[in-house]
């Protein structure tokens, strides 16, 4: 009876990897490096976090004259997009930053990082919809 109920937790926390942590049906949160799967709005997405262009975000617990930002490359089906959060005024001739793209006629907003101070510790919330 042991060895099932360690079987159906494990078998419970692979599904939810799969799936990504959600906090609404059309959000996921993903971590740097990770590759997730997802069904929202009936259509499939498959999404990765794959690099972490720039972090100035001001750390947690701090007080810093600015907020700082971060911009990361993901791949949304096939495609690669950059998007960033925090402030993303840019200087005159610099390449505009935005935190949305449209993929497939879904806008996908990056609402929230977390977990910034290190790569390996920093995880992305997008809103697909």
């Amino acid at each position: 009876m042991n060895i099932l109920r360690v079987l159906v937790v494990c078998l419970a926390f692979t599904a939810c990897k799969n799936e990504g942590v959600a906090t609404n049906e059309n959000e996921i949160t993903l971590s740097f490096n990770e590759s997730i799967v997802k069904t929202i709005k009936d259509k499939s997405w498959v999404v990765t976090f794959s690099e972490i262009n720039e972090n100035s975000l001001c750390p947690e617990n701090s007080v810093c004259v600015w907020q700082g930002r971060i911009v990361v490359s993901i791949e949304v089906n096939g495609r690669f997009i950059n998007l960033g959060y925090g402030d993303l005024t840019v200087a005159e001739g610099e390449e505009e930053l935005s935190n949305t793209a449209i993929i497939e006629n879904t806008i996908i907003t990056f609402i929230q990082a977390i977990g910034t101070e290190e790569p390996s510790t920093t995880e992305i919330k997008l809103r697909f919809g």
